[in-house]
């Protein structure tokens, strides 16, 4: 049987470019900050791992969906602030409409399931 990090793993690794954008939809991150964020806002349901965040932040910038820019931090120190371009909005918006089409068509096949007992 897999355990459930194994799952939850599963699950985020489908949703983690949804979560990104929702979250750069307000205002420009940092992938600290927008680690903290996710755990502030989703009460600590969905934390991801900082590393983890770095690869579709990177797939999002090569696809024009999001932008950087660099922020001094300190002396000799920059953070990467993330920006969501036009792209980025259409990306999102089939985003949530695919994430609604597939709650639904689970709802509806947990809906078979239960009247099936």
């Amino acid at each position: 049987m897999r355990s459930l990090e194994d799952i939850q793993e599963n699950f985020k690794r489908g949703i983690i470019d949804l979560v990104i954008l929702t979250l750069l939809e307000k205002e420009d991150m940092y992938p600290y900050q927008i680690n903290q964020e996710l755990q502030s806002r989703t009460k600590g349901v969905l934390t991801f791992y900082l590393s983890s965040l770095y690869t579709p932040i990177r797939r999002m910038l090569q696809n024009g969906e999001i932008s950087e820019r660099k922020v001094s931090a300190g002396e000799r120190r920059y953070r990467n602030y993330y920006h969501m371009e036009e792209n980025g909005r259409q990306y999102l918006a089939q985003l949530r409409r695919e994430y609604a089409n597939m709650m639904e068509g689970m709802a509806l096949l947990n809906q078979d399931r239960e009247e099936s007992k």
